[in-house]
């Protein structure tokens, strides 16, 4: 069986990092096949039912809960016309069920209701009760979950990062000005006009070499600080990173029903009162426009997924440093 990448459409494969893994089949086939009562195992020479012979009729039929999910309905959710459950982790689902050596009875039942995005936290309380056979979505591998259920070897790959506001500067005909300040320029013009040209003494001399050498620094830096200007994005935020989001006061942004709030009042210890839910990528753009002053917030903490896909369609946004963690998503 070979591993690597699987593409499902050419949307997901240039907005995702997400892996479909070997290990993660094995580990969804030993979760189903025990609920049907088969005698398949991995790794023995016991009989398997071939494919075709009639299936069990006391065969249960597995109740696999799926979100269903407000945004990023890529990843995973309900298809408004049909009804059924679509996304990169029902296809991935259904391949791993492809790989069964007979049919399995399943069907799927959404969690949530489809205008907000439902709390992982009680879809994993409904499997360890027994309410549902299984969960199938883009389900964090967390410590208090990992306690009450069962993960699969994780097949999604992800991490929090900060979204914030960016300004894109305009050029124009003294653009050339903007890398130095008034001062800058002032002191450089000056120290020409002191250096002279007699470089007849021996003092003069030195002094030259000495100018030289300034001159070469201020031309490096000078035309670094100009490249810089003319085509890289300038945040239009003092946050730009995740000791700046710690020891500021102002409103933070998340993604509603997600473990990063969880995460940023227990790990980070940042007041919950600076935290603001936010349900829809309609909501993030909002939200970073107005800013902290206006009612918005000053950044927004997500998931790497969803956010290569709010990116890949609102601009004037960027990722402010690096990635400060890593999580897996997997079924339970």
């Amino acid at each position: 069986m070979a591993c690597g990448p699987l593409v499902f459409g050419q949307t997901i494969q240039d907005c995702y990092r997400l892996y479909f893994q070997r290990t993660y089949i094995r580990s969804l086939l030993i979760l189903l096949l025990p609920m049907n009562n088969s005698m398949m195992s991995f790794g023995t020479t016991d009989r398997m039912k071939p494919r075709g012979w009639a299936f069990p009729s006391n065969a249960k039929e597995l109740k696999i809960g799926v979100p269903n999910r407000y945004s990023f309905k890529e990843v995973v959710g309900q298809d408004n016309a049909t009804g059924s459950m679509k996304g990169y982790c029902i296809d991935v689902f259904t391949q791993a069920l492809a790989l069964l050596p007979y049919p399995v009875t399943y069907r799927f039942i959404p969690f949530g209701n489809g205008t907000k995005n439902p709390h992982y936290d009680q879809l994993a309380q409904m499997v360890a009760d027994n309410d549902l056979d299984a969960a199938i979505g883009d389900i964090e591998i967390t410590m208090s979950r990992s306690k009450i259920v069962d993960f699969t070897e994780p097949f999604i790959e992800s991490g929090l990062v900060i979204l914030a506001p960016i300004e894109k500067h305009n050029t124009n005909s003294l653009a050339f000005l903007q890398p130095f300040t008034l001062g800058m320029w002032g002191v450089t013009g000056l120290s020409i006009l002191v250096v002279g040209e007699n470089t007849m003494s021996t003092l003069g001399r030195g002094v030259l070499i000495i100018w030289l050498f300034v001159v070469l620094i201020i031309q490096s830096s000078y035309t670094a600080s100009l490249t810089s200007f003319l085509t890289v994005q300038q945040l239009d935020s003092w946050i730009r990173g995740l000791d700046d989001l710690k020891h500021s006061d102002y409103p933070i942004g998340y993604h509603s029903g997600s473990f990063a709030k969880e995460y940023m009042i227990k790990q980070l210890n940042i007041s919950p009162s600076r935290l603001k839910a936010l349900g829809s990528p309609e909501e993030y753009a909002e939200n970073l426009k107005l800013g902290p002053n206006k009612g918005g917030v000053m950044a927004i903490v997500e998931e790497r997924p969803y956010v290569e896909l709010f990116l890949s369609t609102y601009c004037k946004i960027a990722v402010a440093g690096p990635e400060f963690t890593s999580a897996l998503d997997g079924a339970l």
